[in-house]
């Protein structure tokens, strides 16, 4: 599969997986809804212009950006 392929087979998963826990929270009376409506803008927005970067990219150097955000998140969560 191509880099842009798995890009938007996330971005499908990750709206997915949102979706299901936002339902949840609605149900078990646990969403602050003046809480939420930010945080919606800003991930729709996120994801639009991470989208936009990441089409202008060489897959090599998305590859490494990857890796070198998820070794700084390991790095600073451990």
């Amino acid at each position: 599969m191509e880099l842009n392929e798995l890009q938007g087979l996330r971005s499908v998963l990750s709206t997915i997986i949102n979706v299901a826990a936002a339902l949840i929270f609605v149900i078990r009376g646990h969403l602050v809804v003046w809480a939420v409506i930010p945080l919606l803008a800003s991930t729709l927005v996120g994801g639009w212009i991470g989208t936009w970067i990441i089409h202008r990219l060489l897959p090599r150097d998305v590859r490494g950006l990857i890796i070198g955000i998820g070794v700084i998140t390991t790095i600073r969560l451990a």
